[in-house]
């Protein structure tokens, strides 16, 4: 859909020339459009039901209001053009409504295909999006483990200074859990030469 600064700007050209293509048209030609808005009214209405399955827009609620618009929207059309002809000219005229009709093509192709990348775009900021982690008082002893040597790999990946800042506040928090839960495993660990990326799993169980 245009904008709808464009929208009414649109709306403001067609009642114009609209206006001006009654005033000038000779009777017969005013009749003839509104016959040839009849037969388009009618064949909207008759192709109702293919226009809700193909459009989008909430103006296609009923098979008579789909016939309404087409028959309005031919009827205007004829009328502008008519009124374009009188007050610029042929050739003016079919000027105006070749670029009319291709602005209305860029704009409608240029949504569509927005509408087409954002999907995309939300899916890669979605998969992209790091996981929640769990805090380290709800993980197990293994989680836990399991998590400080995960860390030291992210910590070697890491190449911005706040990933590896939040990498280091991580493992410090799993660091702190560790020793709370058992102090004196975790000593002997520290004892033992603990390594960057090694596992303190069997100093804190039981007999470790």
């Amino acid at each position: 859909m245009l904008p709808r600064t464009a929208r009414t700007a649109l709306l403001v050209f067609c009642f114009v020339f609209g206006a001006i293509g009654v005033a000038t048209s000779p009777v017969a030609a005013l009749i003839c459009w509104c016959l040839l808005g009849l037969v388009v009214g009618v064949c909207g209405w008759l192709g109702a039901d293919a226009l809700h399955t193909t459009m989008r827009s909430g103006w296609a609620r009923s098979d008579l209001r789909c016939g309404a618009v087409a028959a309005g929207a031919a009827v205007t059309i004829c009328l502008t053009i008519e009124g374009l002809v009188a007050v610029l000219g042929v050739a003016a005229a079919a000027a105006v409504v070749v670029g009319v009709v291709v602005t209305g093509a860029y704009w409608r192709i240029r949504l569509a295909s927005a509408a087409r990348r954002a999907p995309a775009r939300t899916i890669r900021r979605s998969a992209s999006a790091p996981a929640p982690r769990p805090p380290a008082a709800s993980m197990s002893t293994a989680e836990l483990c399991a998590a400080w040597r995960r860390s030291y790999v992210e910590l070697q990946k890491a190449d911005e200074a706040a990933a590896r800042h939040d990498v280091v506040a991580r493992r410090q928090e799993y660091l702190d859990e560790l020793e709370h839960r058992n102090r004196d495993g975790f000593a002997r660990w520290l004892a033992s030469g603990a390594r960057a990326g090694g596992d303190p799993q069997r100093y804190l169980t039981a007999g470790g």
